[in-house]
């Protein structure tokens, strides 16, 4: 579920930032050289107590190229200098930093969000609801889950007060095949068996999947093409779902990236086309539905040892393998399904 970032995974790098930075240097010091030039008489002549600073450096074009080269140090320390924090170190990073190299910012900065190679978005945990009481931790109420449905009409069948629940809706494009039957009962096999534990003593997550058919159109995604989540996940589509379940689209890579997750969040990409050979247990699509469903309840493990700040794993389905890593675990079981403070005032409202 990764891509090589090559020459752009390098330019979004601290040490490609700074190479940019110095070969620009020539055009900004020129540009700057006219413009501090023109401004440099004006306020000489027309600002009164400038004239005291002014009088500091010495006069003609050395003067002129004394004040470019502050400005242009000033613009360099004070702009561009914060760029590897906002980036991070491209896969050893912070919180907001998720694997392969290519960030580009998506959706809202305060949010922090940026999306990298492997496909994952990475969203702000805070600023979400969660109703209470809730029991089970899976941020659906237990009156709901008692009743079957939300005062809204969202359908919450087969629920548990006292077992996390997923429900998710999948759709695919017409240039893919659904999910079948056997990615279905893999997906709960996978899930049952999560050692995650439950207020009634189980282990286990309990995934309910509904088809929410073909798509009028078909659908690619991939890195920098220009893929948004919120393009499917919209009220419209989901109807009284919205913002209960996750969405799963099935669409067609256009690159080596099989799978594209907000982590946390709602919403995911994943690959509709099926492999030439198995590789492991389960069928390639409930494997990487697993992997991108993990990030949108799991958000960021909270240790920053772990690779891309704790977006993915050293083992388990946050890695490449076929079972629930400890660290994954651990989480789910101290922080339970998190949202996403960006889905829940950008996407869903506060009413929500």
């Amino acid at each position: 579920m990764f891509a090589g970032g090559g020459l752009i995974e390098f330019l979004n790098s601290p040490v490609g930032i700074a190479v940019l930075a110095v070969a620009a240097l020539p055009v900004t010091v020129g540009v700057g050289y006219l413009l501090v030039r023109i401004g440099f008489r004006l306020v000489s002549v027309l600002v009164r107590p400038t004239r005291r600073v002014v009088g500091l450096f010495p006069e003609g074009p050395a003067g002129v190229v004394a004040v470019t080269t502050l400005l242009v140090t000033a613009l360099v320390f004070g702009v561009a200098a914060p760029l590897p924090n906002r980036v991070g170190t491209l896969g050893d990073g912070g919180a907001g930093d998720t694997a392969g190299g290519f960030l580009e910012t998506a959706f809202d900065e305060r949010d922090g969000v940026v999306r990298a190679g492997d496909g994952t978005v990475s969203l702000s945990p805070t600023g979400y609801d969660r109703p209470e009481p809730d029991t089970a931790g899976d941020r659906l109420k237990d009156a709901w889950l008692r009743a079957g449905e939300t005062p809204g009409g969202t359908p919450l069948p087969n629920g548990s007060v006292d077992r996390l629940d997923l429900y998710v809706t999948v759709v695919h494009g017409s240039n893919v095949e659904p999910l079948t039957d056997r990615d279905r009962r893999h997906l709960r096999e996978i899930w049952a068996t999560m050692p995650v534990r439950n207020p009634d003593g189980s282990t286990g997550i309990d995934i309910h999947i509904r088809s929410g058919g073909e798509l009028d159109r078909s659908v690619t995604f991939g890195v920098g093409d220009g893929s948004d989540h919120t393009r499917y996940y919209t009220e419209e589509r989901m109807g009284p779902r919205h913002c209960r379940y996750h969405l799963v689209v099935l669409g067609e890579p256009t690159d080596d990236v099989h799978g594209w997750g907000t982590t946390p969040g709602y919403s995911s990409f994943v690959t509709g086309v099926p492999l030439e050979e198995q590789r492991g247990t389960y069928t390639h699509r409930a494997s990487v539905m697993t992997h991108e469903l993990l990030h949108n309840v799991v958000g960021h493990i909270d240790d920053p040892s772990l690779p891309d700040g704790g977006a993915h794993t050293r083992e388990g389905w946050l890695a490449d393998d076929e079972y629930l890593s400890a660290a994954t675990a651990a989480q789910l079981n101290e922080t339970r399904f998190r949202g996403s403070g960006f889905y829940q005032r950008e996407i869903c409202g506060e009413d929500r």
